[in-house]
Protein backbone atom coordinates (compact mmCIF):
# COMPACT_ATOMS: atom_id res chain seq x y z
CA UNK A 1 0.00 0.00 0.00
CA UNK A 2 2.72 2.49 0.80
CA UNK A 3 4.69 1.40 -2.45
CA UNK A 4 1.45 2.08 -4.36
CA UNK A 5 1.06 5.49 -2.42
CA UNK A 6 4.70 6.40 -3.32
CA UNK A 7 4.40 5.88 -6.71
CA UNK A 8 1.39 7.83 -6.84
CA UNK A 9 2.91 10.78 -5.31
CA UNK A 10 6.35 10.77 -7.93
CA UNK A 11 4.19 10.48 -10.52
CA UNK A 12 2.28 13.51 -9.70
CA UNK A 13 5.73 15.38 -8.98
CA UNK A 14 6.88 15.01 -12.15
CA UNK A 15 3.67 14.97 -13.98
CA UNK A 16 3.61 19.01 -12.42
CA UNK A 17 7.63 19.41 -13.06
CA UNK A 18 7.01 18.04 -17.01
CA UNK A 19 3.92 20.45 -16.95
CA UNK A 20 5.64 23.68 -16.03
CA UNK A 21 8.62 22.70 -18.25
CA UNK A 22 11.24 21.56 -16.42
CA UNK A 23 13.07 18.27 -16.64
CA UNK A 24 12.94 15.66 -14.18
CA UNK A 25 17.00 15.76 -13.37
CA UNK A 26 20.18 17.70 -13.76
CA UNK A 27 22.53 16.80 -16.32
CA UNK A 28 25.45 18.90 -17.91
CA UNK A 29 24.18 18.22 -21.37
CA UNK A 30 21.08 20.16 -21.03
CA UNK A 31 20.16 22.78 -22.88
CA UNK A 32 18.83 25.71 -22.07
CA UNK A 33 15.51 27.70 -22.83
CA UNK A 34 14.42 31.37 -23.09
CA UNK A 35 17.00 34.26 -24.93
CA UNK A 36 20.25 32.05 -23.54
CA UNK A 37 18.88 29.39 -26.46
CA UNK A 38 20.09 31.47 -28.82
CA UNK A 39 23.35 31.03 -30.92
CA UNK A 40 23.83 27.31 -29.25
CA UNK A 41 26.41 25.21 -31.32
CA UNK A 42 26.89 21.66 -31.85
CA UNK A 43 24.26 21.24 -29.21
CA UNK A 44 27.04 22.03 -26.39
CA UNK A 45 26.30 24.90 -24.07
CA UNK A 46 28.50 25.68 -20.61
CA UNK A 47 31.34 22.84 -21.06
CA UNK A 48 31.43 20.51 -23.38
CA UNK A 49 31.94 17.57 -20.70
CA UNK A 50 35.01 16.46 -21.72
CA UNK A 51 36.58 17.58 -18.49
CA UNK A 52 34.42 16.85 -14.97
CA UNK A 53 35.43 17.58 -11.74
CA UNK A 54 33.44 17.92 -8.08
CA UNK A 55 35.08 20.31 -5.64
CA UNK A 56 34.83 21.07 -2.30
CA UNK A 57 36.72 23.90 -1.22
CA UNK A 58 37.73 27.24 -2.34
CA UNK A 59 40.75 26.82 -3.90
CA UNK A 60 39.88 23.83 -6.50
CA UNK A 61 36.63 25.79 -7.26
CA UNK A 62 38.60 28.70 -8.13
CA UNK A 63 41.61 26.52 -10.00
CA UNK A 64 39.00 25.14 -12.26
CA UNK A 65 36.05 27.89 -12.71
CA UNK A 66 38.87 30.16 -13.86
CA UNK A 67 40.22 27.62 -16.41
CA UNK A 68 36.98 26.93 -18.42
CA UNK A 69 35.77 24.15 -20.22
CA UNK A 70 34.87 22.64 -17.20
CA UNK A 71 32.51 20.41 -15.72
CA UNK A 72 31.98 21.58 -11.77
CA UNK A 73 29.97 19.47 -9.24
CA UNK A 74 30.19 21.65 -6.05
CA UNK A 75 29.76 19.09 -2.70
CA UNK A 76 28.98 20.84 0.22
CA UNK A 77 28.43 24.52 1.07
CA UNK A 78 32.35 26.41 0.33
CA UNK A 79 32.49 29.39 2.51
CA UNK A 80 35.52 31.38 0.38
CA UNK A 81 36.12 33.98 3.69
CA UNK A 82 37.52 31.04 5.34
CA UNK A 83 35.06 31.02 8.48
CA UNK A 84 34.98 35.78 7.94
CA UNK A 85 31.34 35.54 7.98
CA UNK A 86 29.84 36.95 11.44
CA UNK A 87 26.37 35.56 12.60
CA UNK A 88 24.99 38.80 12.04
CA UNK A 89 25.94 42.31 11.68
CA UNK A 90 26.35 42.76 15.50
CA UNK A 91 28.42 39.90 16.12
CA UNK A 92 32.45 39.96 16.50
CA UNK A 93 34.09 37.19 14.42
CA UNK A 94 37.54 36.67 15.64
CA UNK A 95 38.89 35.82 11.90
CA UNK A 96 37.56 39.01 10.72
CA UNK A 97 39.06 40.77 13.75
CA UNK A 98 42.23 39.09 12.65
CA UNK A 99 42.22 40.37 9.21
CA UNK A 100 41.68 43.95 10.11
CA UNK A 101 44.05 44.08 13.06
CA UNK A 102 46.69 42.89 10.43
CA UNK A 103 46.24 45.08 7.55
CA UNK A 104 45.92 48.01 9.43
CA UNK A 105 49.07 47.35 11.65
CA UNK A 106 47.64 46.39 14.62
CA UNK A 107 45.83 49.92 14.48
CA UNK A 108 42.26 48.99 14.54
CA UNK A 109 41.68 45.49 16.23
CA UNK A 110 37.73 44.50 15.41
CA UNK A 111 35.05 45.18 12.70
CA UNK A 112 32.59 47.78 15.13
CA UNK A 113 36.11 49.54 15.68
CA UNK A 114 36.49 49.62 12.12
CA UNK A 115 33.23 50.77 11.96
CA UNK A 116 33.36 53.70 14.29
CA UNK A 117 36.43 55.17 13.20
CA UNK A 118 35.54 55.41 9.19
CA UNK A 119 32.27 56.55 10.54
CA UNK A 120 33.08 59.63 12.73
CA UNK A 121 35.75 60.29 9.46
CA UNK A 122 33.00 60.95 7.08
CA UNK A 123 29.89 63.12 6.52
CA UNK A 124 27.09 63.05 4.15
CA UNK A 125 28.66 64.68 1.30
CA UNK A 126 31.85 61.89 1.70
CA UNK A 127 32.42 60.68 -1.82
CA UNK A 128 34.24 57.66 -3.15
CA UNK A 129 36.27 58.32 -6.15
CA UNK A 130 38.93 55.86 -7.84
CA UNK A 131 39.81 53.83 -4.62
CA UNK A 132 39.52 56.78 -2.68
CA UNK A 133 37.32 58.32 -0.10
CA UNK A 134 37.76 62.23 -1.32
CA UNK A 135 38.59 64.38 1.52
CA UNK A 136 38.80 61.72 4.45
CA UNK A 137 41.78 61.02 7.04
CA UNK A 138 44.29 60.03 4.48
CA UNK A 139 45.39 56.82 7.08
CA UNK A 140 41.67 55.69 6.99
CA UNK A 141 42.02 55.42 2.85
CA UNK A 142 45.58 53.97 3.05
CA UNK A 143 43.56 51.09 5.18
CA UNK A 144 40.68 50.72 3.49
CA UNK A 145 42.85 50.19 0.17
CA UNK A 146 44.91 47.49 1.77
CA UNK A 147 41.30 45.80 3.30
CA UNK A 148 39.30 46.06 0.19
CA UNK A 149 41.58 44.44 -2.16
CA UNK A 150 42.12 41.86 -0.19
CA UNK A 151 38.56 41.11 0.94
CA UNK A 152 37.85 41.48 -2.64
CA UNK A 153 40.96 38.87 -3.97
CA UNK A 154 39.40 36.64 -1.22
CA UNK A 155 35.83 36.44 -2.05
CA UNK A 156 36.01 37.38 -6.09
CA UNK A 157 35.83 34.32 -8.78
CA UNK A 158 35.82 34.64 -12.15
CA UNK A 159 34.31 32.89 -13.99
CA UNK A 160 35.34 31.48 -17.45
CA UNK A 161 33.80 31.06 -20.45
CA UNK A 162 32.58 27.57 -21.59
CA UNK A 163 31.86 26.60 -17.91
CA UNK A 164 29.27 24.64 -16.11
CA UNK A 165 28.84 24.69 -12.40
CA UNK A 166 26.03 22.48 -10.69
CA UNK A 167 25.75 21.52 -6.92
CA UNK A 168 24.98 18.07 -5.78
CA UNK A 169 22.03 19.07 -3.85
CA UNK A 170 20.48 21.56 -1.82
CA UNK A 171 23.22 21.69 0.91
CA UNK A 172 25.71 22.19 -1.91
CA UNK A 173 27.01 25.84 -3.18
CA UNK A 174 29.18 29.40 -1.84
CA UNK A 175 28.89 31.08 1.04
CA UNK A 176 30.34 34.63 0.86
CA UNK A 177 31.18 34.35 -2.81
CA UNK A 178 31.11 37.13 -5.87
CA UNK A 179 30.80 34.85 -8.93
CA UNK A 180 31.79 37.15 -11.11
CA UNK A 181 31.38 37.10 -15.34
CA UNK A 182 33.17 39.71 -17.13
CA UNK A 183 33.17 40.83 -20.33
CA UNK A 184 33.44 38.82 -23.21
CA UNK A 185 32.62 35.62 -21.17
CA UNK A 186 30.36 33.34 -22.46
CA UNK A 187 28.03 29.99 -21.81
CA UNK A 188 28.09 29.59 -18.69
CA UNK A 189 26.25 27.43 -16.89
CA UNK A 190 24.82 27.79 -12.83
CA UNK A 191 22.44 25.08 -11.77
CA UNK A 192 20.96 23.50 -8.45
CA UNK A 193 23.42 26.00 -6.11
CA UNK A 194 22.92 27.54 -3.18
CA UNK A 195 24.14 30.52 -3.14
CA UNK A 196 24.51 32.87 0.23
CA UNK A 197 25.51 36.15 1.76
CA UNK A 198 27.91 37.90 -0.98
CA UNK A 199 28.88 39.81 2.47
CA UNK A 200 30.50 43.36 2.12
CA UNK A 201 32.21 44.37 5.65
CA UNK A 202 34.18 47.16 4.52
CA UNK A 203 31.03 49.14 2.23
CA UNK A 204 32.48 52.54 0.81
CA UNK A 205 30.52 56.01 1.08
CA UNK A 206 28.52 57.73 -1.81
CA UNK A 207 27.87 61.45 -1.13
CA UNK A 208 24.21 61.63 0.18
CA UNK A 209 23.83 57.84 -0.22
CA UNK A 210 25.56 56.65 2.34
CA UNK A 211 27.64 53.53 3.02
CA UNK A 212 26.94 50.75 0.39
CA UNK A 213 28.29 47.39 -0.02
CA UNK A 214 30.21 46.43 -3.25
CA UNK A 215 29.20 42.80 -3.75
CA UNK A 216 26.36 40.03 -5.45
CA UNK A 217 26.59 36.76 -5.58
CA UNK A 218 26.02 36.51 -9.61
CA UNK A 219 27.62 39.85 -10.64
CA UNK A 220 27.59 39.48 -14.38
CA UNK A 221 29.52 42.38 -16.39
CA UNK A 222 29.02 41.82 -20.01
CA UNK A 223 28.73 38.25 -20.10
CA UNK A 224 26.75 36.37 -22.96
CA UNK A 225 24.55 33.09 -22.93
CA UNK A 226 24.21 32.68 -19.43
CA UNK A 227 21.54 30.00 -18.04
CA UNK A 228 20.97 30.30 -14.45
CA UNK A 229 18.76 27.66 -13.34
CA UNK A 230 17.45 26.22 -10.30
CA UNK A 231 19.51 28.14 -7.82
CA UNK A 232 18.51 29.51 -4.49
CA UNK A 233 19.93 33.04 -3.89
CA UNK A 234 19.65 34.15 -0.05
CA UNK A 235 20.51 35.92 2.64
CA UNK A 236 21.64 34.45 6.28
CA UNK A 237 23.32 37.90 8.12
CA UNK A 238 21.55 40.96 7.51
CA UNK A 239 17.84 39.74 7.92
CA UNK A 240 15.23 42.57 7.60
CA UNK A 241 15.79 46.06 6.55
CA UNK A 242 16.93 47.66 9.98
CA UNK A 243 19.00 44.69 10.87
CA UNK A 244 22.12 46.26 10.08
CA UNK A 245 24.63 48.04 12.69
CA UNK A 246 24.96 52.15 12.50
CA UNK A 247 27.57 54.18 12.87
CA UNK A 248 27.69 58.38 13.49
CA UNK A 249 28.83 60.11 11.26
CA UNK A 250 31.29 63.80 12.25
CA UNK A 251 27.70 65.68 12.05
CA UNK A 252 25.55 63.73 14.02
CA UNK A 253 24.03 61.82 10.78
CA UNK A 254 22.90 58.38 11.95
CA UNK A 255 23.59 55.74 8.75
CA UNK A 256 23.43 52.86 7.77
CA UNK A 257 26.40 50.23 7.52
CA UNK A 258 25.11 48.25 4.42
CA UNK A 259 27.07 45.37 3.70
CA UNK A 260 24.70 43.56 0.92
CA UNK A 261 23.99 44.79 -2.48
CA UNK A 262 22.86 42.59 -5.22
CA UNK A 263 21.52 38.72 -5.43
CA UNK A 264 22.48 39.00 -9.39
CA UNK A 265 23.13 41.90 -11.07
CA UNK A 266 24.46 42.80 -14.76
CA UNK A 267 25.83 45.69 -16.39
CA UNK A 268 27.53 46.20 -19.79
CA UNK A 269 27.12 44.67 -23.18
CA UNK A 270 25.29 41.69 -21.62
CA UNK A 271 23.09 39.70 -23.45
CA UNK A 272 21.36 36.36 -23.93
CA UNK A 273 20.49 35.33 -20.46
CA UNK A 274 17.81 33.16 -18.83
CA UNK A 275 17.10 32.52 -15.18
CA UNK A 276 14.44 30.20 -14.88
CA UNK A 277 13.05 27.72 -11.73
CA UNK A 278 15.30 30.32 -9.08
CA UNK A 279 14.10 31.18 -5.69
CA UNK A 280 15.57 34.84 -4.63
CA UNK A 281 14.62 35.03 -0.70
CA UNK A 282 15.30 37.16 1.55
CA UNK A 283 16.57 40.46 0.04
CA UNK A 284 16.63 44.02 -0.17
CA UNK A 285 17.82 45.41 -3.72
CA UNK A 286 17.84 42.04 -5.49
CA UNK A 287 18.60 42.11 -9.27
CA UNK A 288 19.56 45.59 -11.15
CA UNK A 289 20.28 44.92 -14.82
CA UNK A 290 21.56 47.88 -15.93
CA UNK A 291 23.59 49.70 -13.76
CA UNK A 292 23.21 53.50 -14.99
CA UNK A 293 21.27 55.42 -17.40
CA UNK A 294 24.70 56.49 -19.30
CA UNK A 295 25.77 52.73 -20.22
CA UNK A 296 26.74 52.93 -23.81
CA UNK A 297 25.12 49.36 -25.24
CA UNK A 298 23.48 47.36 -27.37
CA UNK A 299 20.00 45.35 -27.46
CA UNK A 300 20.34 42.98 -23.63
CA UNK A 301 18.00 40.53 -23.45
CA UNK A 302 16.91 38.34 -20.43
CA UNK A 303 14.46 35.50 -20.25
CA UNK A 304 12.85 34.98 -16.89
CA UNK A 305 10.65 32.18 -16.05
CA UNK A 306 9.21 30.68 -13.10
CA UNK A 307 11.25 31.96 -10.41
CA UNK A 308 9.81 32.63 -6.90
CA UNK A 309 10.93 36.33 -5.34
CA UNK A 310 10.37 35.23 -1.33
CA UNK A 311 10.50 38.25 0.82
CA UNK A 312 12.61 40.41 -1.61
CA UNK A 313 11.78 44.18 -1.11
CA UNK A 314 12.71 45.85 -4.15
CA UNK A 315 14.33 45.40 -8.02
CA UNK A 316 12.39 42.38 -8.72
CA UNK A 317 14.33 43.47 -11.43
CA UNK A 318 15.29 47.14 -11.74
CA UNK A 319 15.87 47.82 -15.80
CA UNK A 320 17.65 49.68 -17.66
CA UNK A 321 18.34 49.37 -21.59
CA UNK A 322 17.30 45.67 -21.87
CA UNK A 323 15.27 43.76 -22.93
CA UNK A 324 13.10 41.40 -20.71
CA UNK A 325 10.83 38.62 -21.10
CA UNK A 326 9.38 37.82 -17.64
CA UNK A 327 6.29 35.12 -17.84
CA UNK A 328 5.04 33.17 -15.01
CA UNK A 329 7.28 34.41 -11.87
CA UNK A 330 5.41 34.81 -8.22
CA UNK A 331 6.03 37.55 -5.64
CA UNK A 332 5.41 37.57 -1.97
CA UNK A 333 6.02 37.92 1.22
CA UNK A 334 5.97 35.90 4.39
CA UNK A 335 3.62 38.19 6.83
CA UNK A 336 6.06 37.58 9.50
CA UNK A 337 8.40 38.64 7.23
CA UNK A 338 11.21 41.22 8.86
CA UNK A 339 11.51 42.89 5.15
CA UNK A 340 8.79 44.55 3.79
CA UNK A 341 7.96 45.16 -0.12
CA UNK A 342 8.80 48.37 -1.83
CA UNK A 343 8.45 47.12 -5.58
CA UNK A 344 8.67 44.30 -8.13
CA UNK A 345 9.10 45.36 -11.51
CA UNK A 346 11.37 49.16 -11.77
CA UNK A 347 10.88 49.94 -15.39
CA UNK A 348 13.67 52.73 -15.67
CA UNK A 349 15.45 54.41 -18.66
CA UNK A 350 15.13 52.37 -22.11
CA UNK A 351 13.43 49.25 -20.40
CA UNK A 352 11.32 47.53 -22.26
CA UNK A 353 9.44 44.65 -20.63
CA UNK A 354 6.91 41.87 -21.87
CA UNK A 355 5.28 40.50 -18.56
CA UNK A 356 3.27 37.73 -18.89
CA UNK A 357 1.49 35.53 -16.83
CA UNK A 358 3.14 36.76 -13.66
CA UNK A 359 1.27 36.49 -10.44
CA UNK A 360 2.01 39.18 -7.37
CA UNK A 361 0.89 38.29 -3.77
CA UNK A 362 -1.08 40.77 -1.29
CA UNK A 363 2.24 41.08 0.35
CA UNK A 364 4.03 42.97 -2.45
CA UNK A 365 2.96 46.76 -1.84
CA UNK A 366 3.27 47.88 -5.70
CA UNK A 367 4.04 45.57 -8.78
CA UNK A 368 5.30 48.11 -11.14
CA UNK A 369 7.33 51.39 -10.02
CA UNK A 370 9.31 52.90 -12.49
CA UNK A 371 11.28 56.79 -12.27
CA UNK A 372 9.47 60.21 -11.78
CA UNK A 373 11.80 61.46 -14.42
CA UNK A 374 11.28 61.87 -18.26
CA UNK A 375 13.67 59.00 -18.78
CA UNK A 376 10.76 56.45 -18.56
CA UNK A 377 10.71 52.72 -19.30
CA UNK A 378 8.08 50.88 -20.71
CA UNK A 379 6.15 47.60 -20.31
CA UNK A 380 3.66 45.64 -22.04
CA UNK A 381 1.12 43.25 -19.49
CA UNK A 382 -0.22 40.30 -20.45
CA UNK A 383 -2.59 37.88 -18.26
CA UNK A 384 -0.95 38.70 -14.54
CA UNK A 385 -2.69 38.88 -11.66
CA UNK A 386 -2.32 41.66 -9.61
CA UNK A 387 -2.95 41.47 -5.86
CA UNK A 388 -0.83 43.99 -4.32
CA UNK A 389 -1.80 46.54 -2.06
CA UNK A 390 -1.07 49.54 -3.84
CA UNK A 391 -1.24 48.40 -7.73
CA UNK A 392 1.14 50.03 -9.93
CA UNK A 393 2.80 53.28 -9.42
CA UNK A 394 1.27 55.85 -11.90
CA UNK A 395 2.81 58.18 -14.37
CA UNK A 396 6.25 56.49 -13.47
CA UNK A 397 6.12 54.55 -16.59
CA UNK A 398 4.60 53.94 -20.30
CA UNK A 399 2.33 51.42 -20.94
CA UNK A 400 1.99 49.73 -24.40
CA UNK A 401 -0.89 47.74 -25.39
CA UNK A 402 0.75 45.36 -27.87
CA UNK A 403 4.11 43.16 -27.67
CA UNK A 404 7.59 45.54 -27.31
CA UNK A 405 9.72 43.22 -29.28
CA UNK A 406 9.28 39.76 -30.94
CA UNK A 407 9.99 36.30 -28.81
CA UNK A 408 12.83 34.30 -30.97
CA UNK A 409 12.08 31.24 -29.13
CA UNK A 410 9.21 28.65 -28.41
CA UNK A 411 7.63 28.70 -24.54
CA UNK A 412 4.42 27.78 -23.32
CA UNK A 413 2.84 30.20 -21.37
CA UNK A 414 1.39 28.55 -17.59
CA UNK A 415 -1.80 30.09 -16.40
CA UNK A 416 -1.24 32.22 -13.53
CA UNK A 417 -3.98 31.55 -11.34
CA UNK A 418 -2.72 29.19 -9.11
CA UNK A 419 1.22 29.94 -9.45
CA UNK A 420 1.42 30.88 -5.38
CA UNK A 421 0.70 27.10 -5.02
CA UNK A 422 2.78 25.69 -7.76
CA UNK A 423 5.77 28.10 -7.87
CA UNK A 424 7.27 28.13 -4.40
CA UNK A 425 7.70 24.01 -4.70
CA UNK A 426 9.63 23.96 -7.98
CA UNK A 427 12.05 26.75 -7.37
CA UNK A 428 15.80 26.79 -6.01
CA UNK A 429 18.43 24.41 -5.18
CA UNK A 430 17.52 20.27 -4.58
CA UNK A 431 14.35 20.26 -6.04
CA UNK A 432 15.64 18.23 -9.36
CA UNK A 433 18.00 15.04 -8.94
CA UNK A 434 21.51 15.67 -10.23
CA UNK A 435 22.38 13.21 -13.13
CA UNK A 436 26.25 13.04 -13.35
Amino acid sequence: MRSSLFKKVIVFVLAVLFSFGASAQVSYSDLPDGFASLGIKNDTFGASGKKIVTVNNASDFKKYATAGDYVIYVDGMIDVTDGMLPKNVFTENEKLNEFIEKRTDGNIKTWAEWRNKFGAAANVSTDYKNGQMVNFDSNLNYYFSRVYNDWKNQIVIKIASNTTIIGLDKNCGFRGADLWIEAGKKNIVFRNLTLQDAFDPFPHHEENDGWNAQYDLINNQGGKNIWIDHCTFEDTISIGLENFAHVKLSDGTIEKWQTTDGLLDMGGNFDNITISYCHFYNHDKTTLWGSSDNEKVGTRKVTAHHNYYHNCVQRLPMVRSTNVHSYNNYYDFDKDSAFKSSYCFGVRYNALINAENNFFGSGIKYSISGTSSTKQGTIYENGNIDKSSNGKKKGQFKVSKKPLFDIPYDYKLDDATDLDKKIPALCGAGILKVNK
